[in-house]
């Protein structure tokens, strides 16, 4: 079975709402999901009972979805904190040809959520994962409040929490997506 770890870190619940989508989502693509919040993630950002994301989660999953609000065009320093326990599994080779994709919120649309979506794209890219981008072709794509070709990002404007229907939408399309592609790649690695 393939499995996707969603790993998210969320100040005001709005990343969460769109890391619950992304899970849901995935395990209706058939894949064993894990859904972990990034250590110090406050209450208002994690569900009761949502376990602390852990390197090892990583190690154990085919596909990787990561979850960031944006400050001012960067990732969370929470998730980044996190992100850099893991030079470890990055050398041993623990991330090559497994699937990653980025999805994240913001205030603002204006606020860099293109640029935060990217620069998860790079400890991507370091971690010698493949990156899954949204593409251009899906409907979804088109959506007003859906994101972009690189991943999903949301933006709550005054109503911190909320998450657009459109962004729900393209989530749970981004990770039926990165479900497809782990399961994919985890089939190229057992014949390899």
């Amino acid at each position: 079975m393939t499995t996707v770890s969603v790993i998210y870190y969320s100040a005001t619940g709005t990343v969460r709402g769109l890391a619950e989508e992304a899970a849901a989502s995935a395990r209706e693509a058939g894949a064993e999901v894990r859904l972990r919040a990034v250590p110090g993630t406050p209450e208002a950002g994690r569900e009761p009972g949502t376990p602390d994301a852990t390197p090892e989660d990583l190690e154990w999953a085919d596909g990787i979805l990561l979850g960031s609000p944006s400050h001012w065009g960067l990732p969370a320093a929470p998730l980044l904190e996190f992100v850099n326990t893991t030079p470890h599994l990055s050398h041993a080779g623990a991330f090559v040809h497994k699937a990653a994709s980025a999805f994240v919120a913001g205030s603002s649309r204006n606020g860099g959520l293109d640029n935060t979506i990217q620069s998860l794209h790079s400890v991507i890219c370091h971690w010698g994962a493949a990156v899954i981008p949204m593409g251009s072709a899906h409907p979804v794509l088109y959506l007003p409040q859906n994101g972009n070709p690189y991943g999903t990002h949301t933006a709550s404007g005054a109503d911190p929490g909320t998450v657009h229907e459109d962004a729900v939408a393209a989530v749970r399309f981004q990770a039926a997506r990165t479900a497809w592609f782990a399961r994919a790649l985890a089939r190229a690695r057992q014949e390899a």
